[in-house]
């Protein structure tokens, strides 16, 4: 048990905010089978000449059925220079929602198109049927894949010594639990031609035993009540632990964690974080930010106002969401304000250099952050690794950091109309 496991902490099957006399989204069948009751609308990949963006689904485990889906920006066919890759892990609380999910799939065709890089969504495993670490597993699976595969859109247009990890909610666990893997092995794995430059987690889905004052705060939330985040959790850590377990709760740190911080500084690896003032994680990921600057870790944040964005959105746990509602409710998860989808933030997005990716939208302007190489000035020049450079070009961001007592009164304010 970890030091920060309390011996007095209820089993998930316990917790009370989860009614088993509800209806909930997902049912255990007695055959130990899973029927999701969410239906949540797909689409097919398309190499449709007339796109924009072509996209392609590629085998990453046949055994395990994952596999990844490629976004590429047209104009890469007919450009030498080839294009940064973004790995990018969709959010769902591990319970839901994949790579081919409209709402992924539709985020990743516009960061292809606007900031022009390659994206590479990875449908991992979820929860229940496969729990934590499976999708960890299928995350560091994909990343190797893509340091080894002959395949011709990446070899041939993508920049894989140009490389970041991003993700959204669950997904933004996921990157950072990647990167964690991914760090321990860098000694005994050549990583000379795959660097990954950085993380941008987008309000990662972080939990803990303890109450934070904001998910208490908002825990009849629309977008994410603590019914809904606590179900997630029953459903995706491993049989039997706590919700201080360090897949849940990244300020569990144990040696092994310690070294992975140490290699991470060496290396250069830096980290983006957004979140905004509405979501109840708030207060778990500004702690996280705080945890990695006195480790040493260079991280840049930005809390802005706006309402919970998560992918992960259930109305209500016992709520069956309609294709209908999927598109009202579920909005695309990478603004901080819930209500609005990229075509709102369009005239914003347009006016971005092709050098560019937004990092969150707030008050109608848009953060942005350089990808390319030409644009930064690497970190790894003097250091004698072949892994990691910097993710951004941490003087052009300058964010002010806000008291998450102040913010965390702004959002409940607004959602309570005092």
């Amino acid at each position: 048990m970890s030091k920060l496991e309390s011996k007095e902490a209820l089993p998930l099957d316990s917790n009370p905010t989860v009614d088993p006399k509800e209806s909930q989204p997902i049912i255990i069948n007695h055959d130990g089978s899973v029927t999701r009751l969410v239906k949540i609308p797909n689409t097919e990949p398309s190499q449709d000449p007339n796109h924009i963006v072509l996209t392609k689904d590629v085998p990453l485990n046949p055994i395990n059925k994952t596999f990844i889906r490629l976004f590429l920006p047209r104009i890469a066919l007919h450009n030498s220079k080839k294009l940064p890759l973004i790995v990018y892990y969709h959010g769902g609380g591990f319970i839901f929602f994949s790579a081919s999910s409209t709402i992924n799939h539709d985020f990743c065709v516009k960061l292809a198109e606007k900031i022009g890089v390659v994206v590479a969504s990875v449908d991992y495993r979820l929860a229940p049927e496969y729990r934590l670490p499976v999708a960890y597993d299928d995350a560091v699976e994909a990343l190797h894949w893509l340091r080894t595969t002959s395949e011709k859109w990446v070899h041939q247009f993508c920049d894989v010594s140009n490389c970041y990890l991003m993700g959204s909610s669950a997904g933004g666990n996921i990157a950072y639990q990647a990167s964690l893997r991914v760090v321990k092995t860098v000694d005994e794995v050549d990583f000379d031609q795959f660097k990954i430059r950085g993380l941008i987690l987008h309000h990662p889905f972080f939990g803990g035993f303890k109450r934070t004052n904001t998910e208490l705060r908002f825990e009849n939330d629309r977008a994410l009540p603590l019914k809904a985040s606590d179900l997630m959790w029953e459903f995706a850590l491993p049989e039997g632990v706590g919700r201080d377990h360090k897949f849940c709760n990244p300020m569990v740190v144990d040696k092994e964690e310690d070294k992975c911080f140490d290699r991470i500084k060496r290396l250069g690896l830096k980290i983006l974080l957004t979140g905004c003032d509405g979501d109840p994680l708030i207060d778990r990921q500004v702690e996280f930010v705080k945890m990695l600057r006195s480790k040493g870790i260079e991280v840049v944040s930005y809390f802005g106002e706006g309402t919970c964005p998560n992918a992960d959105v259930l109305p209500d746990v016992g709520t069956s969401l309609e294709p209908s509602s999927v598109q009202d409710d579920i909005v695309v998860p990478h603004t901080p304000e819930g209500e609005k989808t990229l075509e709102k933030v369009n005239p914003e997005i347009e006016s971005l250099s092709d050098h560019t990716v937004p990092i969150t939208h707030s008050n109608d302007s848009m953060r942005t952050v350089s990808l390319h190489n030409d644009d930064v000035e690497t970190v790894d020049k003097g250091l004698n690794v072949n892994y990691g450079a910097n993710i951004v070009d941490v003087d052009q961001l300058v964010f002010q950091e806000t008291s998450v007592d102040k913010i965390s009164d702004q959002g409940m304010a607004r959602r309570t109309g005092k």
